[in-house]
């Protein structure tokens, strides 16, 4: 997987991240697992979302931007990917 497509998929992870915990409240445990095994997380937010009343169109809709293939990095995420996490979260819908 391309960096850029890696930066695309966390920033995705961001806005769904949002999506499900708008108020910012999100678990830190959620978090890390986000910034080190980012499917692990993914994985997360689909659990906590299936016990919310998230706007489940966009949901979908930000779900089906995540590449083919997206799958934990073998290394530890740079802290510039870790960076595109973040943005989402603050540029979310």
């Amino acid at each position: 997987m391309t960096t850029d497509t890696l930066n695309a998929a966390m920033y995705t992870l961001g806005q769904l991240t949002r999506l499900v915990w708008p108020q910012g409240n999100i678990p830190e445990n959620t978090v890390q697992t986000l910034l080190k095994a980012p499917v692990s997380g993914l994985i997360d937010i689909l659990n906590a979302a299936e016990q919310t009343s998230v706007d489940r169109a966009w949901f979908k809709t930000l779900l089906w931007t995540l590449p083919n293939g997206f799958s934990d990095p073998k290394t530890d995420l740079p802290a510039e990917t870790q960076a595109y996490f973040w943005k989402g979260i603050r540029h979310s819908h």
